[in-house]
């Protein structure tokens, strides 16, 4: 039969937890039972319906995602009333009525609150007069949607009779309100009670209340203290506890009070004890609903009320510390800013007097009885007085100045006055330069109430100006003294001045050149003159040469720069470089001479490569034929000898001659491999050397599976270098360490170290190494330590052509050895990707 918020102004959508939906559900259901007790015989509504402020106050502070549990209580609500109370027992028509009903008591829970928050604005209306009002009328609204519901729904079900639905709407309607009325705001306020507030004195009030309350209900509703059956209306003295609790404990006094009101009142009446329990039940019922609702409703008010004289109580005396103290701030800010003005007119250097219009002394600052030497017993009398014996003003043109006539009179009518005064003291040779000012002081209204001058002190100005006159004399000589083109332009009076340098370059003198258009004279085409000044004007700062016309016609070549001086004046400094011009004339002849001999020279080398290429091709090709022959010769003549069983040493030499020859054979071979290693050239890009070692090292120890060993691979080294080539090396590499690590199981390692911040690359192993005094000897062609020809296998120059790889990658290769204990082999790349790192990670690795 028969809803909670978030605290601030909007309703939460989401889901909540199974566990909050059962608590809601069971205290639902448990407002319901006890509601139930109130219910009329032959009657279906409860005349308190304690869940709907439940389900209100839950969606209100949970959100509308728990109307769930709201929808369950109701319906075993229903359920509970319809099997057990009204004795049907046809569960069709029970679970589908008790189903609408909850489905009404959900729909009017968030219904009530929707309207809260949107209209309101808060979920806890109790704050001012207007939203509790405005909450009694959502209230009443939004509980016309479940009587509604629930009234049809027991009729057409055929639980009551048509003739009773006004009745059971009415009822059920003014159930549901007392209920809302009554309980919302009780679990809407100790929902968001603070700890905070409790104190001991708090506490032993709320005890207080608490007993006086009981204690007068108990007087009023039972019958405790045998009263007869005379009727007192005392329980309208209530009031005085709903004034209390307002006073004292603002909502939550008066919320506890309902609630208690309501527990003792139900109580009293359900035993048939105290005013509302001696009469008509229904008539009893409908007048202990007004009873609870009215007292309810008058304390929110009331509450309300105390809520809103106290916040403005509270704002007034905000209000009024806050312009207390604002009138502080401006007092204090007053008095600061006298005494900053104070501070600042005696930190002035200039001296300055304010005049009132009689021209009497307002104010001074202490700088001006240094200017004038003024003090205090001559401040009352009139200014010319003041001065008469101290001091005696002139004008520059010599003529005596009097500050009244010149100063303040003029600026009394609105005049602004400057002027410089030679100042001499009296009694002693002291002579000085002042500057005065003098202007009119206006009034908020315009009008003229005072002078304020101003006197500087210009003898320290006098002396700078007669050294930087100085200065700029002594600069003017060391200009004229260098063997350098100077000239200076204004381009606000647009006047070039020149050095005597330029003077005796050009021809013109000083003079000319101020009455004259330099740039006209020395440019007279238009367009170069006109790209020469944008040069000037531009930020370019390097030194570009010009051609310039002299007084007397001829030309100069002139090297300029220029640079803007910080007043925006332009400085130009040019040299004489016609020397220099026919220097670079001559290197540049030297230079072509050098380039075209370097041209022949290099086609005469090539030229000679191309007929050595040819000639070594020639032999190479040509000599096959007779090795060939001479190996078939000597290998018939060895089964010639056989067969003859011949000379035992005649067959060996046989033998020899034909290992010789397979080692001619092996060696033409070499040279010409080695010319198209030479020949070759070897474009770069990015390569992975980790996976090219990977990839020859696993062929090795296919085509050996019987050998025993590791290979150390450092993986990730990636490196600009062509891919053909670096293959190359690394297999000639490994083939050599393959080689000499035949007699134990090898070791083999390939990685990346850094000396003198370049990337090197190594092969390590751990066979049979060498003698470092053979170090370079190595890498020659057809070289074997001991000093023999290879003559085993392939061509016998592997690390030759090593060697000439990694030179024409303009790298660099070498090895380090020791007999015993192995060999390892460096290499880098010349302009590795990876040296810009280099020197860093050479640093982590030392």
């Amino acid at each position: 039969m028969r809803t909670m918020v978030n605290n601030d102004a909007k309703l939460k959508m989401g889901r909540l937890s199974f566990v909050d939906t059962l608590i809601v559900a069971l205290f639902y259901y448990i407002g319901a039972r006890v509601g139930l007790f109130l219910v009329q015989p032959q009657e279906i509504a409860s005349p308190i319906w304690i869940s709907t402020g439940i389900a209100l106050a839950a969606v209100l502070l949970r959100g509308y995602g728990i109307c769930a549990g709201v929808f369950l209580g109701s319906f075993f609500a229903e359920f509970t009333l319809y099997y057990s109370l009204l004795h049907i027992t046809n569960l069709t028509p029970i679970l589908l009525s008790s189903a609408v009903i909850g489905a009404g008591a959900a729909i009017q829970a968030s219904a009530g609150a929707y309207l809260i928050v949107r209209i309101i604005k808060t979920p806890f209306p109790f704050r001012s007069i207007s939203n509790v009002f405005k909450f009694i009328i959502i209230i009443l609204l939004s509980c016309l949607i479940n009587s509604t519901i629930g009234a049809i729904t027991n009729v057409v079900g055929g639980f009551l009779p048509v003739t009773a639905f006004c009745k059971t709407f009415a009822g059920w309607w003014l159930g549901d309100f007392t209920g809302a009325i009554l309980f919302a705001p009780f679990i809407l306020t100790f929902a968001r009670f603070s700890k905070s507030t409790i104190t001991i004195p708090y506490v032993l009030n709320c005890i207080l209340f608490v007993i006086s309350l009981i204690i007068f209900e108990l007087v009023v509703f039972t019958n405790i203290f045998s009263w007869n059956s005379t009727y007192y209306p005392i329980q309208y003295m209530l009031i005085f506890f709903i004034f209390w609790g307002a006073f004292k404990f603002n909502i939550e006094g008066v919320v506890t009070y309902s609630v208690i009101n309501f527990v003792l009142s139900v109580w009293g009446t359900i035993n048939r004890i105290g005013p509302f329990g001696s009469g008509d039940p229904a008539l009893e019922s409908l007048l202990l609903q007004g009873f609870l609702s009215i007292y309810t409703i008058a304390g929110l008010i009331l509450t309300a009320a105390f809520s809103e004289m106290k916040h403005s109580e509270s704002r007034l005396i905000q209000l009024n510390r806050e312009l207390e103290s604002q009138v502080q701030q401006r007092a204090s800010q007053l008095e600061q800013e006298s005494i900053e003005l104070d501070a600042a007119l005696s930190a002035i250097a200039d001296g300055l007097i304010i005049y009132d219009t009689e021209g009497r002394i307002k104010r001074m600052n202490p700088a001006i009885r240094n200017i004038l030497r003024y003090d205090e017993a001559v401040f009352s009398l009139p200014i010319e007085e003041r001065m008469a014996g101290i001091v005696e003003l002139k004008t520059a043109q010599g003529n005596p100045l009097s500050i009244n006539d010149m100063f303040i009179k003029k600026a009394l009518k609105g005049e602004s006055v400057t002027g410089e005064a030679s100042v001499h003291v009296f009694g002693t040779d002291e002579r000085y330069w002042i500057h005065s000012s003098a202007a009119p002081i206006r009034d908020q209204r315009g009008a003229i109430d005072g002078v304020i001058i101003t006197f500087t002190d210009l003898t320290r100005l006098k002396q700078v100006e007669d050294a930087l006159y100085r200065e700029r004399e002594l600069l003017q000589t060391i200009i004229d003294s260098v063997p350098v083109m100077i000239n200076i332009f204004d381009p606000v009076i647009s006047q070039i001045e020149i050095n005597k340098y330029t003077e005796e370059l050009l021809g013109w003198t000083k003079e000319e050149v101020l009455h004259m258009n330099l740039p006209e004279a020395v440019y007279p085409d238009p367009e170069y003159r006109k790209m020469a000044e944008e040069y000037a004007l531009s930020s370019e700062t390097g030194f570009r040469d010009f051609v310039m016309i002299a007084k007397d016609g001829t030309k100069k070549i002139v090297s300029m720069a220029h640079r803007q001086l910080p007043d925006g004046r332009l400085v130009g400094i040019g040299f004489d470089v016609r020397e220099r011009k026919k220097a670079e004339e001559k290197l540049q002849e030297l230079t072509r001479t050098l380039e075209q001999k370097a041209i022949e020279r290099t086609a005469q080398i090539q030229a000679t490569n191309e007929e050595l290429e040819s000639v070594i091709y020639s032999m190479s090709h040509d000599l096959y034929s007779p090795l060939r022959g001479i190996s078939g010769y000597a290998g018939m003549l060895n089964e010639l000898l056989e067969k003859s069983e011949g000379d035992q040493e005649a067959r060996l030499y046989a033998d020899r001659v034909q290992d010789i020859t397979k080692r001619m054979e092996h060696m033409i071979s070499a040279i010409k491999f080695l010319l198209g290693v030479f020949k070759d050239v070897y474009p770069r890009q990015e390569t992975d050397l980790s996976g090219v070692f990977t990839t020859i090292a696993n062929e090795y120890k296919s085509k050996d599976p019987k050998r025993t060993g590791e290979f150390i691979i450092e993986p990730d080294l990636v490196d600009w270098i062509n891919k053909e080539a670096i293959t190359e090396v690394l297999k000639n590499l490994i083939s050599n360490s393959w080689k000499y690590t035949v007699l134990k199981s090898y070791k083999i390692e390939f990685g990346r170290i850094y000396k003198d911040g370049k990337a090197t690359y190594y092969v390590r192993d751990n066979g049979i190494g060498f003698d470092n005094k053979y170090a370079e000897q190595i890498f020659r062609p057809f070289y074997q330590l001991g000093g023999y020809p290879t003559g085993e296998t392939g061509y016998g120059v592997g690390l030759t052509v090593v060697h000439a790889i990694i030179r024409k990658h303009l790298g660099e290769v070498w090895a380090e050895g020791a007999e015993g204990r192995g060999a390892i082999f460096y290499f880098t790349l010349g302009k590795s990707i990876n040296d810009s790192s280099a020197e860093e990670l050479s640093e982590q690795q030392e």
